[in-house]
């Protein structure tokens, strides 16, 4: 059975012999980046798990009135909850999944993106915003309660993204910019980078999203990116992960000195 091209312009290529791979009597099969991170997609959620209990562990280490103010509380809570949600992703992948581990999963998930809207609700509030009080969240719990008693769980966790994942980390980008703008030199260097590094994780989290019968999550989904970029959309939200810990680590440094 003939195998499809490669979609990327990285190679595989597959032989087999003694040491375990697979030999073609043609030579080198070349497979598709995509099908072959895909097969790895354990190793690929423990390293985005990974990468965000890092940026959580940086969180938490940052001390100083100034460091305090960016890398408050509830922004390492939101990164230790989110990695730890997809250590269980991966543990539904290795052991088997069922409703009610996915149902928790996706609660986990929308969990960590509240601890991520609240940081930026707290910062807005102290640059003189108006904004609502907690309050709010009880409704979009209650959409998103009362929507999984008739959708599955990939359409809850895909509108669960786009209401909370989405909208929370495009507010902490925001909160980073801003900083920003009260800085110079280096550190708002860095600062404006986490701005970019999270609005992008905010459209890698909150706009690509499980497939389900609805749009844009019918169009833009995981396998849709997959074929496209040619790798899981997961490597590339634990790439901004480990850039956003490196970030945030070196204006703590700078902030520190």
């Amino acid at each position: 059975m003939s195998l499809p091209p490669c979609r990327s312009r990285f190679l595989c290529t597959a032989q087999t012999g003694q040491n375990g791979l697979n030999l073609s009597a043609d030579g080198p099969i070349y497979l598709p980046m995509e099908s072959v991170l895909s097969a790895q997609l354990d190793f690929v959620l423990f390293f985005y798990g990974l990468a965000f209990i890092l940026l959580g562990v940086v969180c938490f280490s940052a001390t100083g009135a100034r460091a305090q103010l960016v890398f408050s509380r509830w922004l390492g809570s939101f990164a230790v909850l989110h990695g730890l949600g997809e250590w269980l992703d991966m543990t539904a992948l290795l052991v088997g999944d069922g409703p009610a581990f996915a149902w928790v999963r996706t609660a986990i998930m929308t969990s960590s993106f509240l601890l991520l809207m609240e940081f930026a609700r707290l910062n807005a509030r102290q640059f003189g915003r108006r904004v609502p009080d907690r309050g709010w969240y009880l409704p979009v719990i209650l959409v998103l309660a009362a929507f999984s008693l008739t959708a599955t769980p990939a359409s809850v966790n895909a509108v669960a993204r786009y209401a909370t994942g989405l909208l929370g980390g495009l507010a902490a980008a925001w909160v980073f910019a801003r900083h920003a703008r009260g800085s110079s030199g280096f550190q708002r260097r860095l600062l404006l980078l986490v701005a970019v590094e999270m609005a992008c994780y905010a459209v890698a989290a909150g706009a690509i999203v499980p497939r389900a019968p609805f749009w844009p999550a019918s169009a833009f989904n995981y396998p849709w990116f997959a074929h496209v970029a040619g790798m899981p959309i997961q490597i590339v939200r634990g790439t901004l992960a480990c850039g956003m810990a490196l970030s945030i680590w070196g204006i703590w440094n700078v902030s520190s000195r």
